[in-house]
């Protein structure tokens, strides 16, 4: 494991010079990139996907006021930005922007983006109901007022793409945005086809023609595809995968600079049992995942464990205890609470490898107390769709958590757009704890990092106590590319930039 370990420090520090190996002399224009991922998208509609898959797509088709870097910094995208008081901000659209369609972009369009968010009950919603107004000054210049002051609030609006109004009802099968490509072909469980825009604001870019997007679900199919040619990039791969490619004159290996993607299972789902209320059978769950297990043989120990509910590169993360691994604790506590013959299944997302080994692995555990453990793989529909809707009783899940810390507590244990956990209909097993209200509502609002820390330490112990989830481990997010592929970004958030790749023909 020592030397496994070694090889992997290895390709860290590799990687992290792979994207400045070429100068701008060498860019190269044309050609097609072939992408692989493990399963369809459910929508190209960007204000109403989680999909951390569909990002590729987000970034080429569409743009926002302001975005992530590679560093995780917010920068410029569509609009540059003025703080004008505490609760006031004025953003300067670009001029000659247009959509897809051929119209020219205007702060209507901003308007009318920000408050579909605001009007609908929608993903991104979460992201705006802070804000107060949205105000057009005239073609290029938008006014936002906050109701009230909130601490690193543009991180917010990296999650809002601009879209027109008129190409709303097709959005979902026909997206239309001001992006470096356009649309062209979906054959869901196929391939996705987008074109270079070449009326791109931002002159000379991209430098592709086209890009392919293949679903290939298998990953070892996917790993013999990017070998013989036949695509050029796998978005994601597993840890293990990845060091088949170290010593590679073909392919090379990118890893995301300060990785923050964390493994969790949500507790409590809408339709289980009323004992998902009870705290002290969610805690006897977690006392039998076996998470040295995990982290030897699914991780081969890259990443960490974890408990608490912020990732270990964060400013704001402070260690848990967490819950020791001994399956007669979890029957003890059971037994306690009068619960028996328990059994309950979780989800995972299919082409996920790492994450049905989790759920064998905490079976095997708490198969040790008693308890039974069911594995339910589904397509990225119907794994939404409970997802969305709460329809389970665990499920598995993973999230990039950049910059503020509160971005956990706001997405996930703030239930999207729902605002919390709520069990079966009618009955009262929603999770909440009027502390940690109190003090994510002081941790949104505070802009010094110190004070900051304060409230989000006990937010993390909180967590911990409740369990609504289970952090399990963080891990690196991997990419693999073709020799020929240069300057293919990706960042802890999941965010991958084509607009800025070229190709060695």
């Amino acid at each position: 494991m020592t030397i496994l370990k070694n090889i992997f420090v290895y390709l860290t520090i590799s990687v992290c010079f792979s994207s400045l190996t070429y100068g701008a002399g060498h860019i190269k224009y044309g050609g097609t990139l072939r992408v692989a991922m493990s399963g369809d998208i459910d929508t190209f509609d960007p204000h109403i996907t989680p999909l951390t898959r569909s990002t590729l797509l987000t970034q080429s088709i569409f743009n926002r006021l302001v975005q992530y870097d590679v560093n995780l910094n917010v920068v410029p995208d569509l609009a540059e930005w003025e703080q004008v008081s505490a609760l006031e901000w004025i953003f300067k659209l670009k001029k000659g922007v247009k959509f897809h369609n051929g119209r020219s972009m205007t702060a209507d369009d901003i308007k009318y983006s920000i408050e579909r968010g605001q009007k609908n009950k929608i993903l991104v919603s979460k992201y705006v109901k802070n804000l107060k107004s949205i105000d057009v000054i005239d073609d290029y210049t938008v006014k936002i007022t906050l109701n009230e002051q909130r601490g690193y609030w543009l991180k917010d609006l990296t999650n809002i793409h601009i879209i027109p109004k008129e190409s709303v009802s097709t959005l979902k099968s026909k997206p239309i945005g001001t992006g470096a490509f356009k649309f062209v072909e979906w054959t869901p469980n196929d391939k996705i086809v987008l074109v270079k825009n070449a009326d791109y604001w931002d002159k000379g870019k991209p430098y592709l023609d086209k890009i392919i997007i293949r679903v290939i679900p298998d990953m070892q199919a996917r790993l013999a595809n990017l070998e013989s040619g036949d695509i050029d990039v796998i978005r994601s791969v597993n840890t293990i995968d990845a060091l088949r490619y170290i010593s590679s004159e073909e392919i090379k290996v990118l890893q995301a600079k300060d990785t923050t993607f964390t493994e969790f299972f949500h507790m409590m789902g809408a339709n289980n049992l009323d004992i998902w209320g009870n705290k002290r059978v969610r805690q006897a769950l977690a006392h039998c995942l076996d998470k040295d297990t995990i982290q030897n043989t699914v991780f081969f120990r890259q990443g960490q464990q974890v408990w608490s509910s912020v990732p270990p590169n964060s400013f704001a993360y402070v260690k848990q205890k967490g819950y020791k691994y001994d399956p007669e604790i979890t029957k003890k506590i059971l037994k306690e609470e009068n619960v028996n013959n328990l059994e309950f299944t979780v989800d995972v997302l299919t082409g996920r490898p790492e994450a049905e080994q989790l759920v064998t692995i905490w079976q095997a555990g708490c198969a040790k107390a008693g308890v039974k453990i069911n594995l339910r793989v589904s397509e990225t529909s119907l794994w939404l769709d409970r997802y969305l809707k709460q329809n389970y009783d665990v499920i598995w899940n993973t999230m990039g958590q950049p910059g503020d810390p509160n971005n956990f507590y706001n997405i996930i244990v703030g239930r999207l757009a729902r605002g919390k956990f709520c069990g079966p209909s009618g009955k009262e097993n929603c999770y909440a704890n009027s502390e940690y209200a109190d003090l994510l509502a002081k941790s949104n609002k505070e802009l010094n990092r110190n004070n900051q820390l304060k409230y989000v330490k006990r937010i993390q112990e909180i967590i911990v106590e409740d369990l609504p989830v289970i952090m399990v481990q963080t891990k690196p997010l991997i990419s693999l590319s073709r020799n020929n592929v240069n300057n293919w970004k990706i960042s802890a958030s999941a965010r991958m930039w084509a607009r800025d790749v070229w190709l060695d023909n």
